[in-house]
């Protein structure tokens, strides 16, 4: 709580020790003290005549302490873990809500040994080079529109790396946020339901942000990139991402699913557009209409008879 507090003062402008002191009812020693634990993890920390201290540069991690006290009152914000390093981080959250945890709770990672991607492949997520977390959802909605949650946060991650980086983002179907045609980051919500119901969801983000290109499998260079590779700022922070993408989370996560369905048709990369996408039972050609109110993808077929896709790929 200390270190959140002190955070909050410094990345809101200054802090005044004693001031601070007071309101948290502890001695200025206990602060300057906690100032000093700060500094060893990586935070500059002057102190200014008559200013009091001041943050000239924060380090590149993961401290749940900064983003709490970047997001004050976020119920997203509220529960963090981080790991330096973990097998899934969507694995640790999905034993977390059969434990009864409370919605909100995220568990963000260094590094995953095992991430997780759609029909089970497999995450490269290298230490420090990028965001990896799984966020727990309840909310209170049929089964069928479970979907509905990957569109958002592919709306809210699109939004979130315009605000922190000036990178235009596109969203592939179903999952997949690219630039310039190259993957950036991939969604991956796990679900558990009871009948009709959705009891819960781990709702699963990666992000490549600070990888070069020899960071990814050579079968992956000419598919993948990051947000470095794509011109963003080469001392760009991941809590800086980390922050307003929690943000855009919670705003999204209130808002009705015409809302969310009208952003996510601007993102599209292939809305109206002839498409080919790998089912189970083989590739499909069409024109790729829309999505119908589960989520599922409206595939018009050259025959002109609207086809929907449950599950599969948009190949590019």
């Amino acid at each position: 709580m200390t270190d959140a507090a002190i955070l909050a003062a410094l990345f809101g402008g200054n802090l005044d020790c004693g001031a601070l002191a007071q309101q948290l009812g502890v001695s200025v020693a206990e602060i300057e003290s906690r100032l000093q634990l700060l500094r060893q993890l990586g935070y500059q920390i002057e102190m200014q005549p008559h200013r009091g201290y001041t943050l000239t540069e924060a380090p590149d991690i993961l401290i749940a302490d900064e983003i709490q006290a970047r997001l004050p009152g976020h119920r997203f914000a509220r529960q963090l873990m981080v790991y330096r390093e973990t097998r899934s981080t969507n694995d640790l959250v999905f034993k977390a809500a059969n434990d009864g945890a409370a919605e909100g709770f995220c568990v963000l990672a260094e590094s995953q040994t095992h991430g997780k991607g759609r029909k089970g492949r497999v995450w490269q997520s290298a230490q420090n080079k990028g965001l990896w977390f799984s966020l727990l959802l309840r909310p209170d909605w049929p089964l069928a529109h479970a979907a509905h949650l990957t569109y958002l946060a592919s709306v809210a991650l699109c939004r979130a790396i315009k605000k922190s980086t000036k990178l235009n983002c596109q969203i592939k179907w179903p999952n997949d946020v690219l630039i310039g045609n190259r993957k950036v980051a991939g969604i991956l919500t796990e679900i558990h339901g009871s009948g009709s119901r959705l009891d819960f969801a781990v709702l699963g983000i990666g992000c490549n942000i600070l990888h070069d290109a020899r960071d990814f499998s050579p079968e992956l260079r000419d598919k993948v990139s990051s947000l470095k590779m794509s011109g963003a700022n080469h001392d760009l922070r991941r809590a800086d991402l980390l922050v307003p993408l929690l943000a855009e989370l919670e705003m999204l996560y209130s808002r009705p699913w015409p809302e969310i369905y009208e952003q996510w048709k601007t993102l599209c990369l292939t809305i109206g557009k002839p498409v080919e996408v790998q089912t189970e039972h083989g590739i499909v050609s069409g024109q790729m209409v829309g999505l119908e109110e589960n989520g599922h993808l409206l595939l018009r077929l050259p025959s002109g008879k609207i086809e929907i896709i449950h599950s599969g790929d948009v190949l590019w």
